[in-house]
């Protein structure tokens, strides 16, 4: 989302024009600037905090020639986020529960593989059997809804 996506977002939320909108979005993002540049530190509490924060001067290279060259000393704006915007952020929202229904339990066929003929003069072992594969169904509609698989070497 751009600038423009977020004065079309305001002006939706508190169904204004977007000519107003553009005036809150704005009058918003001077008055955090301004706070930065005058105070160093804007805090908007849920949201996060922005900050200046000072670089100090350090040997670069020049990209195109690779030659050694000095980065002067800077400030800049730095962005920690919130606590309830982390919150928000990391929390994935659930998924609408999908009807369950119910399905027959059914066994899988298991057949053994073929044995090719091997031109040798060691002896051939028995192969091992494939462990048989059965298909269980899930006991609750809280759980899963997809099947579970399980492996018997029986």
């Amino acid at each position: 989302m751009n600038k423009a996506g977020v004065i079309d977002a305001v002006a939706k939320s508190l169904d204004c024009s977007k000519s107003n909108a553009d005036v809150y979005v704005n009058t918003i993002l001077e008055t955090i600037k301004e706070g930065v540049r005058d105070t160093g530190k804007v805090q908007l509490m849920g949201f996060g905090t922005f900050e200046a924060r000072q670089t100090k001067a350090r040997e670069g290279r020049n990209p195109r020639t690779g030659e050694p060259m000095m980065i002067a000393a800077s400030t800049r704006c730095a962005f920690k986020v919130g606590k309830q915007f982390k919150e928000m952020l990391c929390t994935r929202t659930p998924e609408p529960e999908a009807v369950v229904e119910e399905t027959p339990t059914m066994e899988a066929p298991v057949a053994a593989a073929p044995e090719m003929e091997m031109p040798s003069a060691e002896p051939v072992a028995e192969p091992t059997p494939e462990p048989e594969v059965v298909q269980t169904e899930a006991t609750e509609a809280t759980e899963s809804t997809t099947s579970t698989w399980s492996y018997n070497t029986d």
